[in-house]
C-alpha cells in the first residue's frame, strides 16, 4: 500500500521501489529482504530483484518468487559473485526493489528490507567530530 501510494497508481512490471538510502563513502556488506505478510492480489507470476538501479539491479536477490512465498520467508542471496567495487558507494545512492515480472495485480503484502552498511568515510568528514591529532 505504501508503494502504491508513493507511486500514485498500481504497481506494475518494471517498477523500481527505492527502499534504503546508502550514504556516500559506504560499503554494503550484505543485503536482502524477508516476506512479513504474503502478497495478495491476482498476480501468479511476480518476481523481485534487489540491487542498485543504474548498476547491478539484482546484486543481492535475483528473481525472488513473491507470489509463491510464504510469510517469514527470506529471499535467497543471488548466486553471482559480488565484487567490492559493486558494493562500494562513492556517491549517495539507494538500494532498490525491481518488479522484474508481474501478471495481474498486487493488492497487499509486506516486505522487510535489511542491509549491513559499513561507513568508510573519513572520520573528519563528519561535523562535530575532532580529527585525529588535532
Amino acid at each position: 500500500a505504501d508503494a502504491v501510494t508513493s507511486k500514485g497508481s498500481a504497481l506494475a512490471q518494471g517498477d523500481t521501489i527505492q527502499v534504503l538510502a546508502v550514504p556516500a563513502g559506504s560499503q554494503v556488506l550484505f543485503a536482502g529482504f524477508q516476506v512479513m505478510t504474503v502478497m495478495t492480489g491476482t498476480s501468479t507470476d511476480t518476481t523481485l530483484d534487489f540491487g542498485v538501479t543504474g548498476g547491478d539491479v539484482d546484486c543481492w536477490v535475483d528473481g525472488f518468487d513473491l507470489d509463491g512465498a510464504s510469510a517469514l520467508a527470506y529471499a535467497p542471496a543471488a548466486t553471482a559473485a559480488i565484487t567490492p567495487a559493486e558494493t562500494f558507494f562513492s556517491a549517495a545512492d539507494t538500494l532498490d526493489l525491481l518488479i522484474a515480472t508481474q501478471t495481474g495485480t498486487i493488492t497487499g503484502g509486506t516486505i522487510r528490507v535489511f542491509a549491513h552498511i559499513l561507513n568508510c568515510a573519513p572520520r573528519n568528514a563528519f561535523p562535530g567530530i575532532a580529527a585525529i591529532g588535532s
